[in-house]
């Protein structure tokens, strides 16, 4: 449970002592003066209607009135609203511990995860995770630990931290709930992983966070939604994933990692659907990723960052597929967690501290008429010459041998080959050389791809053995 907590706890800390003088406000609006603690994550009602917002807060304000909440409270886009949320007494709530980390709406049912009680609840079997029913809270099968909860596809999914059984099921870490019940997998390879993003990508979800490196994919692998499990292009690694989305061809990973073994860039990273490739190298994230999102054709990133070259620090960045843009004005405090879209505008956890909203935690992005602060274009011709520059293998086809060339500058460390299933088949350590001639003869006719790591970067590239 330490580490579910530890890294969000030291980044409120490092965010407090950032220089205020260095806030905008940018075009941030209010919700009618927000909440008075920290905002940990949203859900969208199924109707689409209204937004849930989850947290440690315990009063929010409707122009000045303040209503009493315990982590929960729903927003309709004008004003808070608590009805049917089954929130107590504010002075019963004196003393009281409760952190809400994830929620989910279905229904007539809001499954919620944190950690604390509310008042005259059978806490030992309610205090990690409960649901709404009608107007009553009920036990939500006492997890392990909290839970992260994932809409995917019209299905629900649980992850979280090492929770190995709900309602007396052995879900292994993650599973479905359905029927009012939480379900295992069928074949699922796990057995206590931490859990803590997924996504669904042509037709298939993928479940990352920190794992033990089933099916040789360490922090991500991929299930058909039926019953068959696979790796993710050999795993990640040295690290964690904490985000995932899909758009078009690539699927977009983050969290908290850095270059070393399948880790091509820092904190966030791509697969093509054969191959890791490295993040666009024009931005380097400066702390870990918390959210990967797509909307409209976008993919919104919440996590501090800079363009290369710059010394401005932002914290969310959007790519349209031609132009990566950030949006949401300079933020030294960085992005605070879980982003959310509703009624056509961007929600996020802000610092309390940030000018213009003061104390209210949470704001909210208008998208239409939205200005980004700058932009870079990104050619696509020129990022996949740039990657053959950097990368040439020969021959192409080959028989016996191959030889791989790396002109980025640095040695290579590392030279691995993976087959169409993302399977590691042939693995070279450090060659201490810009140039590395490798065997092939063992490995079946087909297409490869041949992944290359150095103290500059990394890429990948193609190749077909005859």
């Amino acid at each position: 449970m330490e580490r579910m907590w530890k890294v969000p706890f030291r980044a409120w800390l490092f965010l407090a002592v950032l220089p205020l003088s260095e806030f905008t406000q940018a075009q941030w609006q209010s919700l009618n003066g927000g909440v008075n603690e920290f905002v940990r994550c949203f859900a969208l009602s199924p109707d689409s209607t209204s937004l849930l917002l989850g947290g440690s807060f315990r009063h929010a304000r409707n122009n000045g009135d303040s209503i009493g909440v315990f982590g929960l409270v729903r927003w309709n886009g004008s004003q808070w609203d608590t009805t049917g949320l089954a929130t107590p007494d504010p002075i019963a709530m004196i003393g009281k511990l409760r952190y809400v980390t994830s929620l989910m709406e279905q229904n007539d049912t809001i499954l919620v995860s944190g950690v604390g009680c509310l008042p005259d609840w059978e806490c030992d079997t309610m205090s990690l995770g409960t649901r709404l029913v009608a107007g009553g809270w009920q036990p939500f099968g006492q997890p392990d630990y909290g839970m992260d909860l994932f809409r995917l596809n019209g299905r629900i999914f649980t992850g979280g931290d090492n929770t190995d059984s709900i309602f007396d099921q052995p879900v292994h870490g993650v599973g479905e709930y359905r029927n009012g019940t939480v379900q295992a997998l069928p074949n699922s390879p796990f057995s206590t992983p931490d859990i803590y993003g997924a996504a669904y990508w042509h037709g298939v979800y993928y479940f990352v966070g920190n794992t033990g490196g089933e099916l040789g994919s360490p922090d991500i692998v991929a299930y058909d939604g039926v019953s068959t499990w696979s790796g993710v292009g050999g795993g990640m690694g040295t690290g964690w994933l904490r985000a995932a989305a899909g758009l078009g061809d690539s699927l977009y990973v983050g969290g908290y990692f850095f270059p070393g073994g399948n880790n091509l860039s820092t904190h966030a990273q791509i697969f093509d659907g054969t191959a890791w490739q490295p993040f666009f190298p024009q931005v380097e994230f400066i702390g870990q990723v918390w959210d990967i999102q797509t909307y409209q054709g976008a993919v919104y990133i919440s996590g501090i960052y800079n363009f290369v070259g710059e010394s401005t620090w932002y914290g969310l960045l959007r790519y349209d597929g031609q132009h990566l843009c950030a949006i949401g004005g300079p933020m030294p405090s960085g992005a605070q967690g879980k982003i959310a879209f509703f009624q056509n505008n961007l929600y996020m956890p802000q610092y309390s501290l940030y000018p213009g909203g003061d104390l209210e935690w949470v704001g909210y992005l208008p998208l239409d008429g939205l200005v980004p602060d700058t932009c870079i274009t990104i050619s696509q011709s020129s990022m996949q010459e740039r990657e053959r520059a950097m990368l040439k293998v020969s021959p192409n086809p080959a028989e016996d041998q191959l030889t791989v060339q790396w002109s980025a500058g640095g040695l290579i460390q590392s030279i691995e080959v993976y087959d169409l299933t993302g399977r590691k088949v042939l693995e070279q350590g450090s060659v201490n050389a810009g140039v590395s001639i490798i065997s092939i003869r063992e490995l079946a006719p087909g297409m490869y791809t041949v992944s290359v790591r150095s103290g500059s970067g990394g890429s990948s590239a193609r190749f077909i053995k005859r």
